[in-house]
C-alpha cells in the first residue's frame, strides 16, 4: 500500500502536511511550488478578509475574536499576518501571534501564521 502524497495529506486536513507545505513554499523550494500547482485547483472556497490600521487600535484583538467565533461555527480558520519590514514590526508580529494563539486555544481547528516576507 502506498503512502498518500503531501498534497493529498494537505487536502485531507493533515496539520503536519500543512506545516511542511508552508516551510517548502517559504523556503522557495521547487517542490513547494510544485505542491502549490497541485493543490491550487482544489482551492477557492475560502472567505478572505483583510484588516489594516495604525498601531494600538485593536486589530489583533478584533481578529482574535472573529477567528474564535468563526472557527467555532465553521470548524476551521486560518490567519496570516504580514507586517512592514522593520525591527519593531517583527517584534509586533511575534507578539500578535502569541496573543492570537492564546485566544485560539478554544478553537479546535485553527492555524495562525505570522511572519515577514523574506
Amino acid at each position: 500500500m502506498t503512502q498518500p502524497s503531501l498534497a493529498q495529506r494537505l487536502l485531507d486536513g493533515d496539520r503536519r502536511a500543512l506545516a511542511r507545505a508552508i516551510t517548502l513554499v517559504e523556503d522557495d523550494r521547487p517542490e513547494g511550488w510544485e505542491l502549490v500547482r497541485e493543490v491550487y485547483p482544489h482551492t477557492g472556497a475560502a472567505d478572505v478578509v483583510g484588516f489594516t490600521g495604525p498601531p494600538g487600535v485593536g486589530k489583533s484583538t478584533l481578529i482574535g475574536a472573529l477567528t474564535s467565533q468563526y472557527g467555532a461555527r465553521a470548524g476551521m480558520t486560518a490567519c496570516g499576518a504580514v507586517p512592514a519590514l522593520t525591527a519593531f514590526a517583527v517584534a509586533a508580529a511575534a507578539a500578535r501571534r502569541r496573543r492570537a494563539e492564546t485566544r485560539a486555544v478554544s478553537v479546535q481547528a485553527g492555524h495562525l501564521r505570522a511572519g515577514v516576507t523574506r
